[in-house]
């Protein structure tokens, strides 16, 4: 069967059909065209009017030290203003730097500035201040006029130290939100207040200053002290490193007790377990008694050791030439050697009643020997 369809049908489909596609076109653009409008608008900053700068406005300063367990206190100077276009000293502030805030061109001279002023305050310089309790890593100086000012550590209990003093200018301009930021957080830097401290400057020199007279005396007394010396050098030495461990802990939160306990636990540990580890390693020499021959020779053994370690220390620390380092070292090596061996020749020692009996009529050593007995 065929059917036939009327052109007016036809036409009304077409018509509709077209329709159909014109409103979806037109509701695609109008929908992308409203996308389009609403995201100029909020990243478009020349559609926003800036806020002008209120000179009534009050601010505040938040010292935030990213750590909730620490607190200290610290105190806000205020000394200088701002006039809308630029920060500048007070008169006193001004009156002791001898140059205005505004015309520091490097960022140290503000540091050196900082660091200056917390020097005059409160003896030469008497500035307005408001004390305030970093509790938690954090505290707030409210109730500020415009201006500058100034941030110092007070003495107020705390387990934390601020770096430096720093200077904070309030109010400051926000260029992405086009408006004036009364309220603002500063991040200063800070150090764990703990009881010991390594200061390089201090402690390196005093180590090798020790550890060269050390040497000198074991040049010179070696044969005799040497276990005594070798164990105060280990005892000292894992003292050292407990405590080095312990401030390495960020944690670790130690007052003067525990650190001198941490200084013994691990010096007598260290020096026992090492001690332990030479007495097993030393077994079999006796067993072959290779240890009275070694002993026997310690007088230059040990001026020899201590003279190669002074000329090192010299050589590294002192003089960094090594002509003048080792003609001190072997100096000093020779004549330790010398003493050491003049001590031994009168010294009375026995290690076996053969050696009692192989003395001679006569010998300086029987006179030395009945002496000692009849005291």
């Amino acid at each position: 069967m065929i059917v036939y369809k009327s052109r007016s049908s036809v036409y009304f489909h077409v018509f509709f059909l077209i329709v159909l596609v014109n409103l979806i076109i037109f509701g695609t653009v109008v929908k992308a065209s409203e996308i389009e409008t609403a995201t100029v608008e909020e990243a478009d900053p020349e559609n926003k009017e800036p806020k002008p700068y209120d000179p009534e406005q009050e601010v505040d300063i938040v010292i935030n030290l990213e750590d909730e367990t620490r607190y200290m206190g610290v105190t806000v100077y205020r000394i200088g203003d701002y006039d809308g276009e630029r920060f500048t000293y007070s008169p006193e502030v001004l009156e002791c730097l001898g140059k205005d805030y505004y015309k520091l061109s490097r960022e140290s001279e503000i540091v050196s500035n900082a660091k200056y002023l917390e020097e005059l305050i409160p003896e030469t310089l008497i500035l307005e201040g408001q004390d305030v309790n970093v509790e938690q890593g954090i505290g707030t100086a409210d109730g500020l006029t415009p201006g500058l000012y100034l941030v110092v550590q007070n003495k107020a209990d705390h387990n934390a130290n601020l770096d430096a003093p720093y200077i904070v200018e309030t109010p400051q301009w926000s260029e992405e939100n086009l408006e004036w930021m009364y309220d603002l957080r500063t991040y200063p830097k800070w150090e764990r207040e703990v009881w010991f401290t390594f200061r390089p400057q201090i402690v390196v020199p005093m180590v090798w200053g020790a550890l060269l007279l050390l040497l000198v005396v074991f040049c010179f007394m070696g044969a005799r002290v040497i276990r005594g010396v070798f164990m105060g050098c280990l005892f000292f030495l894992f003292g050292y490193l407990g405590l080095k461990l312990a401030t390495m802990i960020d944690q670790f939160e130690a007052q003067f007790m525990w650190y001198f306990v941490i200084f013994l636990v691990f010096a007598f540990l260290g020096t026992g377990i090492t001690w332990g580890i030479i007495s097993v390693i030393s077994s079999p020499l006796k067993k072959i008694r290779a240890h009275k021959a070694l002993r026997k020779q310690l007088f230059w053994i040990t001026s020899l050791i201590g003279a190669i370690l002074i000329g090192l220390i010299l050589h590294n620390i002192v003089f960094h030439k090594w002509l003048p380092s080792i003609g001190i070292a072997a100096g000093i090596g020779i004549l330790g050697c010398i003493v050491q061996r003049l001590k031994r020749d009168r010294e009375v020692r026995f290690y076996t009643y053969d050696d009692l009996l192989k003395l001679e009529e006569g010998d300086p050593r029987m006179d030395e020997l009945m002496e000692n007995l009849d005291a």
